[in-house]
């Protein structure tokens, strides 16, 4: 049953065509054209003409049907019209018989043409059509109504065969249908395929274009942690670097400090034993040596105040007051030691900026900055020095950078040059005391590391960059004072000594050349002196004689027993003792600063004769 309804009805509907498409007519009209010319000379020659122009007419039709196919054009019922022209010229042909009488077979082609053009379905009802158009024919022939060429055997023989040719065609036919209708589902099946691989590709492209994107996301984030990463070990690095630089600064602090001891003892033994020579020695030679011996040991002991000072062991006031004001008078005092040919520059700004410092000792940090660069731009063929002071806002990777900052405001100076630089071997040493990077003879090397002590001393930062032959930048970050206020006070010691009036004097120390040195200084200030070497025999000399003291001159550090606890014993056996201490050390030194009472009046050695008379006047009368 199946097999026969697809003899009758085929694989396609009954509106469509397998051959419906443009190229396949095109191809079909371009070979019918050439056929149909050929019989239509064929047949006029011999002498059909009326077949031949039947003929000649569908070359024409078929030529005007190729002609506007080939320009795009699909005329509508194409198929009809090709199946009648067919109908036309195969049913004059089975008519006139054509050369031989042999038309009638050439109408045996006539159902590949209708299956070929029209498909099964409609080609049926096309060579229905035909069939009886032929049937009437053969009928109106045997009723003598019309004659055609044939005899009653072709006519008997001709339907038989018709039919044959018809089932062939059909069964073709219906082959070419399934071919083309499994051919259509296998390309459906294909585009499908191919829109699924399309989608899936668009799918992969974009998870592709996500996972991309993604991964230069991550490569970006772990680009920018590497960077920061290597900017923390940088951070580190210099800021173990700054660390175990300070640990060795400290280092030589302490190494200083007590050095200076031992020198300040020694010179303050060389102070009293002086003092005493210019009051014995009457020759003017011999005052005018003694006077240069004393400037030598101002200028030694000024040597160890800078020294105290790099260690932080030299005591310092600080006040409060305006350093913009400050440094404009400073520069003034600082400029006259430089060169008129050397081009100098400030810029204090106008902002006033309050600090917490000691101006004495940042007019002497100016002075040899200023003189430091001085001297770098000596060979330099347009020397220039600048001098800056502006504010400036810590942050964090200022901090990471300067461990002994903070994040707080700063005052910032600047003095800058463009002369020789500093070797890079050379920065992290420039602090050090004694170092110096310029020529024998021209410096002391103790600049740079007092203002290193005294920016300590101030809480502050110091901060030098330097490149070889282009010049050096020193910036010194001082913390601003909540408070503005702007007065600076300055006492000036008197010049005059003050003379004893036979008071007795307890003098405490443990070197025994020093204690006669001072005992001959007191007894030349007109007191009496009692000696002891250390706390114990002071303790025993006040218990004895306590009643006639009226003053304990004692030093501070001592064998056997200290002077302070030495002191305590003393308060103890009498409250309204008076005691002044007298150390190598300064207050702020790690031996002193644990033993000194807070309020307790010390002197630093040397001893300042002036300074020492008028200390002793003032314990004595108890102001």
């Amino acid at each position: 049953m199946t097999s026969m309804r697809r003899l009758l009805v085929g694989y396609r509907p009954l509106d469509e065509h397998p051959q419906a498409d443009r190229d396949s007519m095109i191809q079909l009209i371009g070979i019918s054209i050439p056929i149909a010319a050929i019989f239509t000379v064929v047949n006029a020659i011999a002498g059909f003409e009326q077949l031949a122009i039947i003929q000649l007419t569908a070359v024409i039709i078929l030529a005007i049907y190729w002609y506007q196919t080939r320009r795009g054009q699909m005329l509508s019922y194409i198929h009809e019209v090709l199946m009648l022209l067919c109908i036309s010229v195969f049913a004059s042909l089975t008519w006139a018989g054509g050369i031989g009488s042999v038309g009638i077979y050439w109408s045996l082609g006539f159902p590949f043409l209708a299956f070929l053009i029209m498909g099964v379905r409609s080609g049926w009802i096309w060579l229905g059509a035909y069939a009886l158009l032929i049937a009437v024919s053969v009928v109106m022939h045997a009723m003598g109504l019309i004659h055609l060429p044939y005899s009653r055997d072709t006519l008997v023989l001709a339907p038989v065969m018709y039919l044959y040719f018809t089932l062939l065609a059909c069964v073709l036919q219906v082959r070419n249908e399934k071919q083309y209708v499994m051919m259509e589902q296998l390309n459906r099946q294909l585009k499908e395929s191919q829109q699924e691989l399309s989608e899936v590709n668009a799918r992969l492209e974009n998870d592709i274009r996500e996972r991309v994107s993604q991964l230069q996301a991550t490569n970006s984030r772990l680009s920018e942690e590497v960077v920061e990463k290597e900017k923390a070990l940088t951070a580190m690095r210099n800021s173990e670097k700054k660390f175990e630089h300070a640990q060795r600064m400290e280092a030589v602090g302490t190494l200083v400090g007590g050095i200076a001891h031992d020198f300040n003892n020694m010179l303050s033994g060389i102070t009293a034993n002086l003092y005493l020579m210019q009051r014995d020695v009457h020759s003017e030679q011999a005052q005018q040596r003694l006077a240069k011996i004393g400037d030598l040991v101002v200028h030694a002991a000024d040597m160890i105040k800078q020294l105290l000072t790099f260690a932080r062991r030299d005591s310092v006031e600080l006040s409060q007051f305006d350093l913009r004001s400050f440094l404009g008078e400073a520069y003034k005092l600082a400029r006259v030691s430089i060169e008129e040919h050397i081009h100098c520059e400030q810029h204090m700004g106008h902002k006033a900026l309050y600090i917490n410092g000691n101006a004495t000792q940042i007019q002497q940090m100016l002075m040899n900055l200023m003189n430091n660069a001085r001297d770098a731009v000596t060979t330099v063929s347009s020397p220039m020095i600048r001098v800056a002071l502006s504010d400036f806002q810590a942050d964090a990777s200022f901090v990471n950078t300067h461990p002994q900052a903070e994040l707080r405001s700063y005052a910032l100076l600047t003095v800058a040059d463009n002369g020789v630089g500093i070797q890079a071997d050379m920065l992290p040493r420039i602090f050090e005391p004694f170092y110096t990077t310029k020529q024998a003879g021209k410096g002391t090397g103790l600049g740079l590391a007092m203002i290193y002590g005294a920016m300590r001393t101030h809480h502050g930062v110091i901060d030098v960059t330097s490149q070889p032959g282009k010049g050096t930048s020193f910036s010194l970050y001082f913390p601003l004072a909540h408070e503005e206020e702007s007065d600076v006070t300055t006492a000036m010691p008197p010049d005059q000594v003050v003379q004893g009036h036979d008071e007795m004097i307890l003098l405490v120390d443990d070197d025994r050349a020093l204690l006669e040195a001072h005992e001959a200084l007191l007894t030349q200030l007109g007191y009496r002196v009692m000696t002891a070497v250390n706390g114990i025999e002071a303790i025993r000399l006040y218990r004895e004689h306590g009643d006639g003291i009226a003053l304990v001159l004692m030093d501070v550090v001592m064998p056997v027993l200290g002077g302070v606890a030495a002191a305590k014993r003393i308060m103890a056996l009498n409250k309204e003792a008076r005691i002044i201490f007298v150390s190598g050390y300064d207050r702020d030194h790690d031996i002193t600063s644990e033993l000194m009472p807070e309020h307790q009046l010390m002197l630093n050695k040397p001893l300042d004769v002036i300074e020492l008379s008028r200390a002793i006047a003032a314990g004595i009368s108890g102001e």
